[in-house]
């Protein structure tokens, strides 16, 4: 729910960027955010381990989730499936991930959430 809060706040204006670190609870190494139809491989494959839960989450078949998975110490510590129509990932797919120092995102086109690097 934080996630769908700060992209609210970004899509009305009152914040320019979302910044993962500063809106999660728990520490982790690396998030990934994988599209929807991304096969099960491709997901293996980017987070260096095979992944079971990623199966029961059935992103390879639909069209209307992202997984967004955050990795610590090569072991997923939480993930999230979040809906397209509550924020638009499609541009965010990076093989290598987002680091916690670097993980901020804004609105381009107010349609695609995108990586802001950091200066």
């Amino acid at each position: 729910s934080s996630l769908r809060n700060s992209i609210e706040l970004l899509e009305n204006g009152q914040v320019e960027y979302i910044d993962f670190i500063q809106i999660t609870s728990f520490s982790w190494d690396k998030l990934y955010i994988f599209t929807p139809y991304t096969n099960y491989k491709t997901i293996d494959a980017t987070l260096g381990f095979y992944w079971l839960p990623a199966r029961s989450s059935l992103i390879q078949s639909r069209d209307f989730v992202y997984l967004l998975v955050f990795v610590k110490n090569r072991r997923v510590v939480q993930y999230i499936e979040y809906y397209t129509n509550e924020g638009n990932f499609d541009l965010a797919y990076k093989e290598t991930g987002y680091l916690p120092n670097n993980s901020r995102f804004k609105l381009k086109d107010d349609k695609f959430l995108v990586w802001l690097p950091k200066p």
